[in-house]
């Protein structure tokens, strides 16, 4: 891992939104969260739908010439006010009003 700087900011939220700056040129960044792999992207941002609770997120970016460097690690709560449902196909989420959550329990 090199010492070039990616720098990663989270917003929570239903779907937990990463960004992150960076000071090389990368052609993908890889994105972990609680040090497993769950996506690759070649922008500097990237939605995480299905987070859950306390989460840790770091990116490694990945360089033309074989050189990656990783990003600071961020913690980050994803918890959702309300029951919550989606095509995990497609993830729009619903919000589901306490009358209709009972029955999902």
């Amino acid at each position: 891992i090199s010492n070039e700087s990616i720098s990663l900011y989270a917003s929570p939220g239903n779907t937990v939104m990463l960004r992150w700056a960076a000071d090389m040129e990368y052609v993908a960044f890889e994105v972990l969260r609680n040090g497993c792999r769950i996506g690759r992207t070649a922008e500097c941002e990237f939605a995480d739908h299905f987070a859950s609770g306390a989460e840790e997120y770091q990116i490694i970016g990945l360089r033309a010439d074989g050189h990656y460097a990783a990003s600071n690690s961020l913690n980050v709560d994803a918890r959702v006010s309300s029951m919550v449902i989606a095509d995990v196909t497609h993830p729009i989420w619903l919000s589901l009003d306490k009358s209709t959550s009972f029955l999902l329990l």
